[in-house]
C-alpha cells in the first residue's frame, strides 16, 4: 500500500515548528556530521582491504574523452524522507549515530532510519528539486547506460535528472551492487521487485534477482564489505562495452568507493556527497584494460 508522504513543511509543522532553520542549513550540518562517522570507519576499513585499487582521476568537462577510457558519473539520490527525518533529529540533538543491531537501533529514543514507516522512502519534493538541478548538466553529458540501485530514492534522482537522456532511449539499468549499505535501517531496504517494476516500468530489472529485499534485518553490513561491494560493481562496469555511463546511487556506497575501492589524488572528490550531487571519475585505457584481469571479492551478489 502506497504511503501518502508529508511535503517537508507539513512534516515540521506536524513536529511543533513554525519556525525552522533553512533546510539548507539543516543538510549541511547533517553532512558534515556524517561525513566525520563514515570517514573513522573507512579508515579501519582501508587498511583491511587487500584487493587491487582502481587508479582514476576527476573529469572535467575541458579535458575531453580519451578514446577507450572510461567516463563515469556518480550521482547520490536527491532529498529522501529518511533524509528529512535525519535533518529533524539533528535540529532537536537527537543522537542517532551508527548502531550495529536492529535491536540495539529500535531501543534508540528516535532512529530516523529504523522507523518502520520509512522503508524504501521517495524523493520529498525538495529531493525532486535536486534531482531537477542537474537537467543543465545532463544535457551536456553524453551516457550511454544509466545504472540506478533499485531503491526508489535512486531510480526517481536519475529518471528526472537523466529525463532528456532517457526520452532518447539510453537504457536505465537497476543492480543491486550499488545499493546503499545495508542491514538494520528500514529505509535502506528495497521494496519488491514486482512492485518496483509497476512503478518504474521502463527499468530493466534483470540484475536484481529476488522478489523480496534478501538483506538482513539484523546485522549492518561493515564498511569493508560494503568496499569490497563498490570494487565488484566498479569492475562489472569497466568490463561492460559503454565508455560512458550514469550511476545513481547513495552515500555510504560513494564513502565505500571513493575512500577505499578508488586511488584517486584529488581529496575533493573524497568528500561526502550532497543530495543531488554528480562527480564524475575519468578511468584511463590502462586500467580498464587491467581490470579486465583484477580479482572480484567474490562476496555474494546483493540484489
Amino acid at each position: 500500500m502506497e504511503h501518502s508522504w508529508p511535503t517537508p513543511e507539513h512534516f515540521w509543522l506536524e513536529l511543533g515548528y513554525s519556525r525552522r532553520v533553512p533546510s539548507e542549513l539543516m543538510a549541511e550540518a547533517l553532512r558534515k556530521n556524517q561525513h566525520q562517522q563514515h570517514l573513522n570507519a573507512m579508515k579501519e576499513a582501508l587498511e583491511r582491504f587487500d584487493l587491487p585499487r582502481i587508479r582514476v582521476q576527476k573529469w572535467e568537462p575541458s579535458m575531453g574523452k580519451p578514446k577507450a577510457a572510461k567516463l563515469i558519473h556518480w550521482v547520490r539520490h536527491g532529498q529522501g524522507y529518511h533524509n528529512l527525518m535525519a535533518e529533524a533529529c539533528q535540529q532537536l540533538g537527537v543522537d542517532f549515530s551508527e548502531l550495529g543491531t536492529y535491536e540495539e537501533a529500535k531501543k534508540a529514543t528516535f532512529h530516523p532510519y529504523v522507523n518502520d514507516a520509512i522503508k524504501d522512502p521517495p524523493l520529498t519534493c525538495l529531493g525532486v528539486d535536486d534531482a531537477k538541478a542537474l537537467w543543465s548538466l545532463a544535457k551536456t553529458l553524453t551516457p550511454e547506460l544509466l545504472v540506478v540501485s533499485p531503491l526508489r530514492r535512486a531510480t526517481e534522482t536519475i529518471l528526472i535528472a537523466f529525463k532528456d537522456a532517457v526520452s532518447n532511449g539510453v537504457p536505465v539499468l537497476a543492480h543491486g551492487a550499488c545499493r546503499e549499505q545495508i542491514g538494520v535501517h528500514t529505509c535502506d531496504r528495497r521494496s519488491s521487485r514486482t512492485d518496483y517494476v509497476e512503478t518504474f516500468p521502463k527499468v530493466d530489472v534483470s540484475h536484481v534477482k529476488h522478489d523480496e529485499d534478501p538483506t538482513s534485518w539484523t546485522q549492518r553490513e561493515s564498511k569493508l564489505e560494503l568496499a569490497q561491494r563498490a570494487h565488484d560493481f566498479l569492475l562489472w562496469l569497466l568490463q561492460r562495452p559503454e565508455t560512458e555511463i550514469v550511476v545513481g546511487t547513495h552515500s555510504a556506497f560513494l564513502m565505500g568507493l571513493f575512500h577505499i575501492a578508488l586511488e584517486i589524488s584529488d581529496d575533493s572528490m573524497k568528500q561526502f556527497f550532497k543530495t543531488g550531487e554528480l562527480r564524475s571519475i575519468l578511468v584511463s585505457p590502462e586500467e580498464v584494460a587491467r581490470a579486465a584481469e583484477r580479482p572480484f571479492a567474490k562476496k555474494p551478489r546483493l540484489s
